[in-house]
């Protein structure tokens, strides 16, 4: 094979093609032998043009969710069913489509026990029933902290099978768990939801 440099050098065209190898395939399980495919310019346009795009934003309208001794499920609104994305209003999604999606988890965190001042709240999401990932774990040791602690949960999942379900539960270890809605009262600024949910599709 002669040397690259010694070849013509032209203006690539989107039809034209390059030589590369084939590490995974299309659920990202790793191909044997790592073949030598080639690879159009305007597939390779595609794949760096992705980027992410909002598919789903919603909030809890409740005043309050509790957390009753064990884990409990979050929920984040009334029913969304849409072409990527389905959300119950029992909090449980189901992500659709194959691809790579960007889930936020936004929660406000309350304490009902003002004596109670040690206490763990819990959070978790589960895939199939399954705990996907690590539980997120925060302490509280004050009483001046008792309501308006934000939590923010990111969440990047790669869906190679469709129609995943995914739930989001929180628990506490001590009495008084619960998510709490605040009212705003300065005009120009929406209420701040006990949770809500915004995810991103990577397309």
């Amino acid at each position: 094979m002669a040397i690259i440099s010694s070849y013509p050098l032209l203006t690539p065209q989107l039809g034209d093609s390059v030589l590369g190898s084939n590490v995974v395939d299309t659920t990202g399980a790793p191909v044997l032998g790592n073949p030598t495919v080639q690879y159009s310019l305007s597939s390779i346009k595609s794949v760096v043009n992705q980027s992410f795009v909002q598919q789903l934003v919603s909030s809890s309208a409740l005043i309050v969710q509790d957390a009753i001794g064990a884990a409990t499920p979050v929920t984040f609104g009334t029913l969304q069913d849409l072409d990527n994305v389905k959300l119950e209003a029992n909090g449980t999604l189901t992500l659709k489509t194959l691809g790579t999606y960007y889930i936020i988890l936004e929660y406000i965190y309350g304490q009902r026990v003002a004596s109670a001042n040690i206490s763990t709240i819990l959070f978790n999401v589960t895939q199939g029933g399954v705990q996907l990932g690590n539980t997120t774990s925060i302490r509280f040791e004050d009483n001046d902290i008792s309501e308006g602690t934000p939590i923010v949960i990111p969440l990047m999942v790669n869906i190679t099978n469709p129609n995943q379900i995914f739930g989001f539960n929180f628990a506490e270890t001590a009495a008084g768990a619960r998510l709490v809605n605040l009212t705003n009262s300065i005009p120009g600024f929406a209420d701040s939801p006990c949770a809500a949910i915004t995810i991103s599709k990577l397309i």
